[in-house]
């Protein structure tokens, strides 16, 4: 375990993940991943105590601010929504934004691909 994702951010994240529905196996990469990439989780830590960022992470030109507008006009739509998680819990799409940083990480060209597809909110119509 990295000193930096030290126990307290582990029971924290792990509690995030259960209020947002993650599977047990998705909890369990999530928190792998965090510790395998000390930096990322620093990020995630930086953030719950903050609800501010470091911006010390960029992974393929992107950090945790750019993954979180991102995901912020992806899911604008449910976010409409008054049961959707991420309306109320921040700390969500904080540890969401953590978990496509690792993608990002692992997976750069496709996550990038999927950014640059993905419309968000705007579509053509005609």
């Amino acid at each position: 375990m990295s000193d930096i994702f030290i126990s307290d951010d582990r029971k924290t994240v792990e509690k995030i993940c259960e209020e947002a529905g993650f599977s047990t196996e998705r909890k369990a990469a999530l928190l792998d991943g965090l510790e395998e990439h000390p930096d990322i989780a620093e990020e995630l830590t930086y953030y719950l105590e903050h609800r501010d960022f470091l911006c010390k992470v960029n992974v393929a030109g992107m950090t945790m601010v750019d993954v979180l507008i991102w995901q912020i006009d992806h899911f604008r739509a449910f976010l409409d929504r008054d049961t959707d998680l991420t309306k109320r819990n921040p700390a969500a799409m904080g540890v969401l934004a953590a978990e496509t940083m690792l993608r990002l990480r692992r997976d750069p060209d496709n996550v990038l691909k999927e950014y640059s597809d993905d419309t968000g909110t705007d579509r053509i119509i005609g």
